[in-house]
């Protein structure tokens, strides 16, 4: 017969693998009372007459769990509101990677890829180059 689950594994099946505060995986294997162990939080805190029912209670990292601390719950939704921002906006900076420079093949006459900026300032320093050898051979040659 199976044992019954613990209830920090029904608010792992319920919620899945994040920190109810900061967003980011839990680490189940780390040591206990390590910053990113977890734990169990109450929502409504204990102090204030939280109860230990399922709906008020959240898994959270150690250290999460330490910054939340006795606050009402109203507190504590916004902090998480907040933090799922930061979130939001860091996920939002990271770059995909670049792709890879298509070179020509040897031999060929294709130029190498660049930027349009590049290309623009390319062909204007090549088309004054040609002006200034036209306008210096005619001068020369009279």
């Amino acid at each position: 017969m199976n044992a019954p689950l613990k209830r920090a594994e029904h608010l792992r099946l319920r919620d899945g693998d994040l920190c109810w505060l900061c967003n980011y995986p839990i680490a189940f294997d780390a040591e206990p009372n390590s910053p990113k162990s977890p734990t169990v939080e109450h929502l409504e805190p204990k102090a204030l007459g939280g109860a230990d029912a399922l709906p008020n209670l959240v898994l959270c990292h150690q250290h999460c769990n330490a910054h939340l601390r006795d606050h009402p719950k109203a507190k504590k939704l916004r902090t998480r509101a907040k933090w799922h921002a930061a979130y939001a906006m860091q996920q939002a900076r990271v770059k995909a990677p670049k792709a890879p420079i298509q070179r020509p093949a040897p031999g060929s006459m294709a130029l190498p890829h660049f930027d349009p900026w590049r290309r623009i300032a390319i062909g204007t320093a090549l088309l004054a180059a040609f002006a200034c050898g036209l306008s210096a051979g005619l001068l020369i040659g009279g």
